[in-house]
């Protein structure tokens, strides 16, 4: 995490007539609206009189030369993915040194900031036979404790390093085959162990979503035979695996038609689009039905995809090659919006394409690097409705700034929150009641966060905090009408105890993944310890 200095700071108050028509102004409530912080607010000045938290006060988004700030916000983004094989042999040394090529090499040599991964737990190794014939395999091994403990400390190892997994079982993969394909049977019987086991209940903290999985090569759904009954099986995974509250991906919006009336009315579903192509001509390409303008799959999640974490990936780069056929950045960057998109695969179609000695990626040889070179506007975001960041685009000096669609996507996969405007008051003596707007210019709201105003001491400690507003709920623009891309204001409240004691405090805004990272706000102001700092007084 990025951490600065605090400077203390000291202002004189606004004029009360000011403050008073600001107050009117706030809302009482955390929902979200249409409205606008008043356009004569000052920004970057702290109202403040000596010894008193009382304020009314405005801020300014970061400029472009300080986007990177933003870069390790949990939950979001550019992802990676590991996978893990071959259970009975696997070792807790070849475990960490899977994870350390993965998270602390591969990915961060590429300087992609991946705070999410996709997991992959392999376990082909618990079938028995070389058929599916019942006669020759008459029921699935069993996934004992030495599979429960090694996966477990796969998990540890993730939330150890405050990273979000997207978990996904499987049986095989175009490397790592074992014979042949499970039965329903046997596909049922392990989600049966994995439920009793409860591993997906303790994880909850840090699973962003669970993948139906199971069926087919990579767990994808497809390329199984015998053909694995769809039905029995996610219903499966809803009634035995999946905790009350967590998401469940599957790859494709019609595949809920699979799942049962009564499973349907209790489960939140996302979609994870393994075939991505944005909003192009996919009558070749793509994921078959599951591509533009198709009402029951393309135009259902981008109506009402947004209560969830939604993910996807390109092809692998060998295909793009092959093919000379390559995802449009453009496409892309508004395809991803459609679909609400949190996180993107950083694998396909960019990281697996290779480095060269220097480190240094190859130029234009893959997809998202093509993207590097189609330049993105401010002309051409509104055009196309897009949400921005006001100085995404500015220098300190106010010049414009180059961007491309790859930077577009890096920075507005999920969410990038910015405060707008605080407002603190003291409703009696020793209650401060405080009022924070918000504004989210990403693709998607902030999901398995929790948001909370804090009071610091001049040492960083906590001395009154509350959680406020929930940030799975601050959409960009109106979900119920992707059409509408006016941008919403949320507010949130608290109410905290003034300090008592003599000193320098702080107010500021905590957003903390249900994992533990922390991330920061578009803002520009200090960032201390996993805290945005949003106002400073003294109490004499």
């Amino acid at each position: 995490m990025h951490k600065r200095k605090w400077a203390r700071v000291l202002a004189a108050l606004l004029p009360l007539s000011l403050c008073c028509t600001l107050m009117l102004n706030l809302a009482a409530s955390g929902n979200a609206d249409a409205s606008n912080p008043p356009a004569d607010l000052p920004y970057d000045i702290s109202g403040n009189v000596e010894g008193s938290p009382v304020v009314e006060r405005g801020y300014t988004t970061l400029l472009a030369e300080n986007n990177h700030f933003m870069y390790d916000n949990p939950n979001r983004g550019l992802r990676g993915f590991i996978i893990f094989t071959d259970f009975p042999n696997l070792t807790k040394e070849k475990i960490q040194e899977q994870f350390d090529e993965a998270v602390n090499e591969r990915f961060d040599t590429s300087k992609v900031p991946c705070t999410t991964y996709v997991v992959y737990l392999y376990i082909g190794e618990y079938l028995q036979g070389r058929t599916s014939d019942p006669a020759d395999n008459p029921a699935a091994l069993t996934l004992d404790d030495d599979f429960f403990e090694k996966a477990q400390y796969i998990l540890d190892l993730f939330r150890k390093n405050h990273i979000q997994v997207l978990l996904r079982f499987a049986y095989w993969n175009i490397h790592h085959y074992h014979t042949r394909f499970p039965t329903t049977d046997e596909i049922c019987t392990h989600i049966d162990q994995i439920g009793k086991n409860g591993i997906v209940e303790r994880n909850k903290d840090i699973i962003q979503a669970l993948q139906a999985g199971f069926i087919g090569q990579y767990g994808e759904w497809n390329s199984d035979s015998p053909r694995a009954d769809r039905s029995a099986v996610v219903n499966a995974i809803i009634e035995k695996m999946l905790p009350e509250g967590m998401s469940l991906q599957l790859r494709n919006p019609g595949y809920r038609s699979f799942i049962s009336a009564e499973n349907l009315k209790k489960v939140t579903l996302s979609y994870n689009d393994d075939c991505f192509f944005g909003i192009q001509d996919t009558s070749n390409l793509g994921n078959g039905d599951y591509s533009v303008g198709v009402a029951d799959t393309w135009e259902y999640q981008k109506q009402t995809g947004y209560n969830a974490p939604n993910d996807a990936e390109l092809y692998v780069s060998y295909w793009f090659w092959a093919n000379d056929l390559y995802p449009d950045g453009y496409a892309c960057v508004l395809g991803a919006a459609e679909h609400h998109l949190t996180t993107l695969s950083a694998e396909n179609g960019y990281v697996d394409s290779g480095e060269t000695g220097t480190n240094q990626f190859l130029t234009n040889s893959n997809a998202m690097n093509r993207w590097k070179q189609q330049p993105v506007t401010e002309k051409w975001l509104k055009v196309n409705g897009m949400t921005y960041a006001p100085n995404w685009l500015k220098d300190k000096d106010g010049n414009t700034v180059e961007r491309s669609a790859f930077d577009y996507m890096r920075d507005y996969l999920g969410y990038r929150l910015s405060a707008t405007q605080l407002s603190v008051k003291e409703l009696e003596k020793g209650k401060l009641s405080l009022t924070l707007s918000l504004q989210n210019y990403g693709m998607a709201a902030a999901f398995n966060m929790i948001s909370r105003l804090v009071i610091l001491d001049e040492n960083g400690q906590e001395i009154a905090s509350a959680e406020a507003g929930d940030p799975s709920t601050w959409y960009a623009t109106d979900p119920s009408d992707y059409n509408n891309r006016e941008q919403l204001t949320h507010r949130i409240m608290a109410t905290l105890d003034t300090p008592s004691a003599a000193g320098e405090y702080r107010i500021a805004l905590q957003l903390r993944s249900n994992g533990g990272g922390t991330a920061r706000l578009d803002n520009n102001i200090d960032y201390d310890n996993g805290y945005n700092i949003l106002h400073s007084f003294a109490v004499q």
